[in-house]
């Protein structure tokens, strides 16, 4: 009888060993790398990172504002990231599940927000839609699974634009967002090289964290976990249908690479283009020509006035987890923080056994142990690192996981990454 312990202590000993060698699938092939002290010293608790708890002061101090956003088809879409506004008014919503649905503004007594679901719907085949966005009769998509498409809204037609980089073709894994210029051309990211695994349970391809109990969180937890810095900011070309990397070697003031690019979104004169480091709650700013720096205006920060291909520090040390971005009517920026802050990344960073091991434990306890809340901040259209404003639900009780924030009209749209429908506020 005493061989019985010995055996399970055994068993569970040769357990442990295997997963601090190989962390959880779709990283299965890999452990988790070191992360060295610049950095770590980004993280969240770091410092030169965001203040831990989060410094909710100034500009940034908590209100209720998106308490007073109108919830829609809480029932129907669940998991859009973004709400597209159509050239007509319509509302385009993409689910977790790949399905399009298309609202129409209704008129209501006394102004009240209205939006009546179509019938039809669209599908843009198996994966996890992101990051969207309506350009005509158009609707670009960056799937996690299948790379960048775009979706004709009145055929159904899909047209898979790209899923590589490069010749012989480098595919990339986990396209996010993406924005549009005047020529066509698409601004997009990849957050990571590793793909985003589909849900054991649920049977969508899980980006950040499950709902409701025992749905594991996949992509961004297990990006983290891995220490991985292989996120890109990438650009299609509509006439040569190629796509280059515009974004992804050393970035000069930490020697280090992208952590999980995520939001992407153009300048108002296209003179650069802003993307989100999810990972170190800040965002990036790639230079597209030459800034124009007279009078002090588009550098930003000060220094050196930056030049086509530079890349600098838009915004960083946020209060909470930065997402999607998007240019509002005044050319400012609309940025979305899906989640509050944790010190779990920084405590984690030097051990990157211990990291491959909680990969197999931590997807299926986080989603109990993160905090929820809804915000989104607005910056200045200069570039400029003071943001404007701020709005939050505190709690998340009414508004949460907000994923994208799009202004048209005086409304400010949102997506819900975690939850069900989504949620459009009067400014």
């Amino acid at each position: 009888m005493r061989t019985l312990p010995a055996l399970t202590i055994a068993l569970l000993a040769a357990f442990v060993h295997r997963c601090c060698l190989r962390m959880a699938d779709p990283f299965g092939d890999v452990a988790g790398l070191p992360i060295d002290e610049a950095r770590a010293a980004l993280f969240t608790g770091g410092p030169n990172g965001s203040t831990f708890p989060a410094a909710l002061v100034g500009v940034f101090e908590s209100n209720r504002r998106l308490r007073g956003a109108t919830l829609l088809f809480t029932e129907e879409v669940v998991g859009s990231e973004c709400v597209g506004v159509a050239p007509n008014g319509d509302l385009l919503m993409l689910d977790r599940n790949g399905f399009v649905f298309r609202a129409t503004p209704q008129q209501r007594k006394g102004g009240a927000l209205a939006y009546e679901l179509s019938k039809e719907r669209h599908y843009v085949g198996p994966g996890r839609p992101l990051g969207f966005h309506v350009a005509g009769e158009w609707l670009y998509v960056c799937c996690s699974l299948k790379g960048l498409l775009r979706l004709h809204l009145g055929s159904g037609a899909i047209e898979l634009l790209s899923g590589a980089t490069g010749s012989p073709p480098s595919p990339f894994a986990y396209a996010n967002d993406l924005d549009l210029d005047t020529s066509g051309a698409v601004y997009f990211s990849s957050s990571s090289d590793h793909p985003v695994a589909l849900h054991p349970l649920a049977g969508f391809y899980d980006t950040m964290r499950g709902r409701p109990a025992l749905t594991p969180p996949r992509g961004y937890l297990l990006t983290s976990l891995h220490g991985g810095t292989t996120g890109r900011l990438l650009r299609y070309d509509p006439a040569s249908r190629r796509t280059a990397v515009l974004l992804e070697g050393i970035f000069r003031d930490t020697a280090t690479r992208i952590s999980y690019a995520n939001g992407v979104a153009l300048s108002a004169d296209g003179a650069w283009v802003a993307v989100v480091e999810t990972n170190l709650n800040r965002v990036l700013r790639f230079w597209l020509r030459d800034a124009d720096c007279r009078g002090g205006g588009g550098g930003g920060g000060g220094g050196a006035c930056p030049r086509a291909g530079d890349t600098d520090v838009l915004i960083d040390k946020l209060p909470g987890i930065p997402d999607g971005i998007s240019r509002a009517p005044d050319g400012g920026f609309w940025l979305a923080l899906v989640a509050p802050l944790s010190p779990l990344p920084r405590h984690l960073a030097a051990w990157p056994r211990l990291r491959t091991l909680l990969s197999h434990l931590l997807p299926w306890v986080a989603p109990f142990a993160v905090g929820s809340w809804g915000a989104v901040v607005k910056l200045d259209e200069r570039g400029r690192p003071t943001p404007v404003e701020a709005l939050y639900d505190p709690d998340g009780s009414h508004v949460a996981t907000v994923s994208a924030a799009t202004e048209v009209g005086g409304r400010l749209f949102l997506g819900n990454l975690g939850g069900r429908g989504v949620s459009v506020l009067q400014l």
